[in-house]
């Protein structure tokens, strides 16, 4: 976040973002959370209502503002249940003092993140707090958070496997090993890492939403209801899951698994719960993937595939399925299933339906069959 030019916007900002949760709220889903930012919506309500992060004034998130480094360690401090550890009346460390601040309180959680070890004391001295925090720098922070420290340091000489790990710092790599290790951050496509790509609002907000389910929060009081629209892209029985592909506005695709045929030459298909499809039209990058899940935007064609293995399904756009990109929902005994205005089976559920989802947390409350 750039660095603020007058005092009292600084407070005005900054103050916005660490207000006490004595303060109203503004309503979920913030004015500028819209489209574009499905796959984080989820993890920004509820990180919100758990008063983990905070907003700005007049309903806004900023979800494409970089997180600072301030922000990004009080987010930490949060999810570990620490805050309330700050004692906003004690003696300042002369070291936390030398940190260049123009919001009085902020300082002791500089104070309490040296305490914990997300910061050491020796870092100080380079600590700056109001500038972006890069994808590795954010991965110090919350590994040290959950006491993985040690860990991190064994893993210091490793050879990861991204593409661009030469660009990840010496002393970062296993910090960057543990993080992405435990799932709590991703890579990006094209298998890279982007160490020093700056951390969206929006983007920690996963993060930090991805630490809580690692600690395993089991306090009712502290769980969210919210509500998701997307595709089902995978139905456990035996789990007991519902899977969902948020991302966009389309409420027609089809999931299932990529498979190489060389019947009458070589061609790709789509195997779904529902048939088999011959793939056409957009099909570039479908080599790498044989066998993995993928989601299919397209059209299906009147008639039987030149191939006779079923209906020819033209590509206009494709997704492969992966954590990163879905919600997994847990099915409870009192989960209600509504379609066209009336409670239907259970059964009625199928790979491929547009839903909408009601859950209390990750266990679903409610499923509105929409298309």
């Amino acid at each position: 976040m750039k660095k603020f030019i007058a005092g009292l916007l600084m407070v005005l900002l900054v103050v916005s973002f660490i207000a006490p949760a004595a303060f109203a709220k503004p309503k979920l889903n913030f004015k500028d959370v819209g489209e574009g930012f499905d796959w984080a919506r989820f993890a920004i309500d509820r990180m919100y209502e758990k008063g983990v992060i905070k907003g700005f004034p007049n309903g806004l998130f900023k979800p494409r503002d970089p997180v600072t480094h301030l922000q990004a360690i009080i987010m930490a401090l949060r999810i570990m249940g620490w805050e309330k550890e700050i004692d906003f009346k004690s003696e300042l460390p002369k070291k936390v003092k030398d940190v260049k601040l123009s919001w009085k309180e902020g300082y002791y959680y500089v104070a309490l993140a040296v305490e914990k070890g997300l910061v050491k004391s020796e870092e100080l001295k380079n600590f700056r707090p109001n500038e972006p925090a890069k994808r590795y720098e954010v991965a110090r922070y919350v590994v040290r958070a959950i006491g993985k420290e040690s860990i991190a340091q064994s893993h210091m000489n490793d050879r990861l496997s991204f593409k661009d790990a030469n660009a990840i710092p010496k002393d970062a790599v296993g910090y960057v090993y543990v993080i992405t290790d435990l799932g709590l951050m991703k890579g990006y496509p094209g298998n890279l890492f982007m160490p020093n790509k700056p951390v969206t609002r929006a983007e920690m907000a996963v993060i930090i939403n991805n630490l809580d389910d690692l600690l395993g929060d089991n306090d009712d009081n502290q769980k969210v209801t919210v509500t998701v629209k997307g595709i089902i892209v995978d139905l456990n029985e035996k789990d007991k899951t519902v899977s969902l592909y948020t991302y966009g506005k389309q409420t027609t695709a089809y999931p299932g698994v990529v498979q190489v045929s060389d019947i009458e030459g070589l061609h790709y298909e789509l195997d779904t719960e529902n048939g088999r499809y011959v793939l056409t039209g957009k099909t570039t990058g479908l080599d790498e993937n044989v066998n993995k899940n993928i989601l299919v935007f397209g059209e299906v064609k009147e008639g039987a595939s030149v191939y006779m293995r079923g209906p020819i399904l033209e590509v206009k756009e494709w997704y492969l399925l992966n954590e990163s990109n879905t919600l997994t929902f847990n099915l409870t005994e009192n989960t209600s299933v509504n379609k066209d205005g009336k409670e239907v089976r259970l059964s009625e559920l199928k790979e491929g339906s547009y839903v909408e989802i009601k859950a209390h947390d990750k266990n679903i409350i409610s499923v509105k069959i929409i298309k």
